[in-house]
């Protein structure tokens, strides 16, 4: 019972930092912060942004910033971190792309999407 508490306590949180599967479902409540975390080699002049703001009735995207991981050597993956909050009941989807910002004609290197209900 106590794993079951904890595992719905993290999930409340809506963070995420799973780069396995192209789409994932999260849930966030109305008032609450959602982090979305995507690995990235940022000195390889790959980033990811977000496809369009279709999304922006029901989440503002409040900052968005990178986390170095200290004991990783230069050019190691790092998490890039979307932060979120919820505005207004509802399900939308975000997508995202992996790609150098310079590159527009170039498809991504990657694509992320996530289905995101908002309570």
């Amino acid at each position: 019972m106590k794993q079951l508490i904890l595992l719905l306590a993290f999930y409340s949180c809506g963070t995420t930092s799973s780069n396995d599967s192209t789409q994932d479902s999260l849930v966030v409540k109305v008032g609450k912060q959602l982090d979305i975390k995507l690995e990235a080699v940022m000195g390889t002049g790959y980033s990811w942004a977000l496809e369009d703001s279709s999304f922006t009735n029901y989440l503002s995207i409040d900052t968005s910033f990178v986390m170095s991981k200290p004991q990783e050597k230069e050019g190691a993956k790092e998490n890039q971190v979307f932060r979120f909050t919820g505005l207004a009941k509802g399900v939308v989807t975000i997508h995202f792309l992996y790609r150098r910002p310079w590159e527009k004609d170039k498809e991504p290197a990657d694509k992320k999407t996530f289905t995101i209900t908002i309570e």
